[in-house]
């Protein structure tokens, strides 16, 4: 691919990260599985994502030629302009915004924050604060508090570990309210319990 001298135009390098699970060799069954299966990571999907970039990088360099040749001719196409756009689409696949919604989402000051998965302390992108100048995602203390937890509740271990305890928690608060119920439920029947014994115990009239 050509690159480009002018900085706003330029492509260095194109950055990707297909899934490793074709062909991670990592734990006993999966280990058992590619002994039993050794050509198995060729019928998986994912082995060949990589090749989805090479797709794109030779639509990219199609594009570039292009806008070579129309400059040649003495057509002139702006970079960012309608017409360079019009003519990218054309060319380059578009990348669907749709197929990972949940991959990045911003908490929402005023509703209810999502739930809170153990996944969190390998991926907090889930959760990324409401406020954009800080540009951050959430700390431990803000999930502690998503998830209920007093602001004195001590995580024993590093800040991965402690999103995991959060993360697989049942919410305090909520663990409260079942209790309460459940409380009430075993008062009451008790108190019916009592009653018949009573009402056994007195004469019948």
């Amino acid at each position: 691919m050509q690159i480009s001298s002018e900085v706003e135009t330029a492509i260095d390098v194109i950055i990707g990260g297909p899934p490793c699970q074709a062909f991670a060799r990592v734990g006993r069954s999966k280990l058992r599985e590619i002994a039993d299966h050794p050509e198995a990571f060729r019928q998986d999907p994912r082995a060949n994502l990589y090749l989805r970039y090479l797709n794109y990088v030779k639509s990219l360099n199609i594009l570039s030629e292009k806008l070579e040749q129309l400059k040649i001719a003495g057509i002139k196409v702006e970079f960012n302009s309608v017409e360079f756009y019009d003519l990218k689409k054309k060319i380059v696949p578009p990348y669907d915004p749709f197929k990972f919604p949940n991959k990045w989402r911003k908490i929402e000051a005023d509703k209810p924050a999502r739930t809170l998965m153990a996944h969190l302390g390998k991926d907090t992108y889930s959760h990324i604060h409401y406020d954009s100048i800080q540009a951050r995602t959430i700390s431990v203390r803000e999930a502690a508090r998503l998830q209920s937890f007093p602001d004195g509740f001590t995580f024993v271990g590093t800040m991965n570990s402690a999103f995991r305890q959060i993360g697989n928690a049942v919410p305090p608060l909520l663990a409260k309210a079942i209790a309460n119920q459940m409380f009430e439920q075993i008062q009451t029947a008790i108190l019916c319990k009592e009653s018949l014994l009573l009402k056994d115990l007195l004469p019948q009239t």
